[in-house]
């Protein structure tokens, strides 16, 4: 799969500018990753409207909360590479909700909202914050299993997937970094 050729720098710059809103600099985003995003979520066995369902999600996302979503990008990969993530994780996490059915007009006013309330979401964006912190100081392949699996909640083998190897070597990484974990917290 090709990805743009960029230097590391020029996609901070790039970033930096995207940061700010400026509008040829989201053009010059979208144009040099979508190729790439596209490539690795047709990886993921999706049809040609997931696939651009999936885009579609990824760049409204970037626009509507840029700051968090690029101001995270370290420059540590490729920004097509970090972005393909993004999508791929998005992906996972769509097709591992169940179907919407249709609610009777009779049950409506009977049947809980199972959409997480401000009090779930509050929660789970502190438990996030938890768990990054805990894993600050492993090393980065532990940390970022940790993450993907406890922190997203993909298998073993969907995250071993993302991190290109062998869900039996996830297996032990993971055994790994929670034996680090439990020393550092558990005395």
């Amino acid at each position: 799969m090709l990805f743009p050729m960029r230097s590391r720098d020029d996609e901070r710059r790039l970033v930096s500018r995207c940061l700010t809103g400026e509008a040829a600099a989201w053009e010059t985003l979208w144009r040099e990753n979508l190729p790439y995003v596209s490539g690795a979520l047709r990886s993921c066995r999706l049809d040609a409207d997931g696939i651009e369902e999936c885009c579609q999600d990824l760049f409204s996302q970037l626009w509507e909360d840029r700051q968090r979503i690029l101001g995270a990008f370290e420059g540590r990969s490729s920004l097509a590479h970090y972005l393909a993530v993004i999508a791929v994780r998005d992906a996972f996490r769509h097709a591992r909700r169940p179907a919407a059915r249709p609610i009777s007009s009779g049950l409506a006013d009977t049947v809980e909202d199972p959409a997480p309330g401000p009090q779930d979401r509050a929660e789970a964006s502190e438990q996030a914050r938890d768990l990054r912190r805990a894993s600050e100081g492993l090393p980065k392949r532990e940390a970022l299993l940790i993450q993907l699996v406890y922190g997203e909640g993909l298998a073993i083998q969907e995250a071993a997937r993302l991190l290109k190897i062998e869900a039996g070597h996830a297996r032990v990484t993971l055994h790994r970094a929670r034996e680090l974990l439990k020393k550092r917290f558990i005395p």
